[in-house]
């Protein structure tokens, strides 16, 4: 419908449009566009009412997005970061795992140094020093129960808990080959040292008054033995020795212990070895008795320094013949006299009540090393083949060690020698395939 006068015309269709038109502009710019219409006197009332803003507006707003085309949240089944829970990763291969096994002790064979002991099961060898304390590591593999363990130096763990075999042949190199061997020669029995005495002195009677407070000691050396020596062993005692009286009682104890020092030559307190002599075996006329020792076996030639203490099991005399006691050697002469009246707390030159001193001789053997060049058949292992079945499996993996060293083995392994052993890695012996890797995860489904 048109508008009438001399005022420009507007269709209602265009008034429509053009509100709306205001309308959007306005909510969506934040440019302020100014529209000039002419003033709304000139425009009939009728016409003005349909273009009023406030009544176009709510019927042309600018429709909200449709929430069924609102922007897709990802779809939590298909989120990329987590796997989902179902998935699982497969189990390890027992065979992978058994390879992985053999590729460890292979690796630990190669670097052998030395074989201790081998058989068909099992093995144990050292390494080198792994921990820094100067000494190599033994380490063995043996199958016990099922279990295939792995020990080193004393310390045991199960490197698997389901096997049915663990094999160990070998490779071995033998040859006439010269040797170094150390052989050690033991003399005949002979004194190693004794107190009887000194030039220019006579023997006297005397009575040495040994009780468990009233205690006699000696120090003497292990000297003159011959260039070579390595070690001795002092096999007895001989003292010369006699009960004052016919009620004493005894025992008679001799103890053999380290001097406190070079210089202070009475006993430690750290026994060596102990023996007894039975009083009720002596006379009151003094006699020699032999007093046997165990333990003193092998003591290294630099350990020669000793103390002899002699007391009583319960208060007695002894009677001894002594050496005259006027002139006493000193520390310098490495021996010396010394007694205690208070149980060993002090102890002074000298003997008890300076009146005598025991006269002994020690007995035993010495050992000298000497080195013998020699030609000897020497089997050495060059390389071990190890044979490792997983329990119930069907499947064998086998992995073949080079040992660097070539270290040699007493023991004979000829039943367990191999032939031409290829070096190879890790081989699986049964034809058939391994099971196959179940995948990871499923592709995941489409947007």
């Amino acid at each position: 419908m048109g508008v009438g006068g001399g005022h420009r015309k507007f269709s209602q269709p265009q008034a429509v449009i053009g509100a709306a038109l205001l309308v959007v502009v306005l909510a969506s710019s934040a440019h302020v566009i100014r529209v000039s219409i002419r003033s709304a006197e000139a425009v009939p009332d009728r016409i003005a009412s349909r273009i009023d803003a406030s009544r176009i507006a709510p019927q042309i707003a600018v429709a909200p997005i449709s929430p069924q085309i609102d922007a897709l949240p990802i779809a939590p089944q298909i989120d990329p970061f987590r796997i989902a829970p179902q998935v699982e990763a497969p189990p390890i291969c027992p065979q992978i795992d058994a390879s992985h096994i053999l590729s460890q002790i292979g690796d630990e064979l190669a670097t052998a140094t030395a074989v201790n002991w081998a058989d068909g099961s099992s093995i144990s060898f050292t390494v080198p020093d792994s921990d820094n304390d100067g000494v190599e590591e033994t380490v063995d593999y043996r199958l016990t129960a099922g279990r295939l363990i792995r020990t080193c130096n004393g310390s045991s763990a199960a490197l698997m808990d389901n096997a049915d075999e663990l094999r160990f042949e070998y490779r071995l190199s033998i040859s006439d080959e010269q040797v170094s061997e150390t052989v050690t020669e033991q003399s005949a029995e002979l004194v190693l040292a004794h107190h009887d005495g000194y030039p220019g002195y006579d023997y006297y009677h005397a009575f040495l008054d040994i009780s468990p407070g009233r205690q006699w000691a000696h120090q003497f050396e292990v000297t003159g033995l011959p260039e070579g020596t390595v070690s001795f062993t002092v096999a007895y005692v001989m003292v010369r020795a006699g009960k004052s009286y016919d009620s004493s009682t005894g025992p008679l104890i001799l103890s053999m212990e380290r001097p406190l020092s070079p210089a202070k030559g009475w006993p430690n307190g750290n026994v060596l070895d102990q023996a007894t002599i039975d009083i009720g075996t002596m006379t009151t006329i003094p006699g020699w008795h032999r007093v046997t020792f165990s333990n003193l076996v092998d003591i290294p030639v630099h350990d020669n320094a000793f103390s002899l203490r002699v007391y009583g099991g319960t208060a007695l005399d002894c009677s001894v013949w002594a050496s005259f006691l006027d002139h006493p050697p000193g520390p310098d002469d490495g021996q010396q006299a010394y007694y205690t009246q208070d149980g060993g707390a002090s102890w002074n030159p000298g003997s008890v009540d300076h009146s005598g001193d025991l006269r002994y001789f020690v007995y035993g053997t010495f050992n000298t090393a000497h080195t013998v060049e020699e030609i000897a058949r020497v089997q050495r292992i060059t390389g071990v083949q190890i044979t490792l079945t997983p329990q119930g499996s069907e499947l064998t993996v086998t992995r073949f060690a080079q040992l660097a060293r070539e270290p040699a083995c007493d023991q004979s392994l000829a039943d367990l020698e191999l032939g031409n052993v290829p070096d190879q890695p890790i081989v699986i012996e049964d034809s058939t395939d391994p099971l196959p890797m179940t995948p990871l995860a499923a592709d995941p489904p489409e947007i």
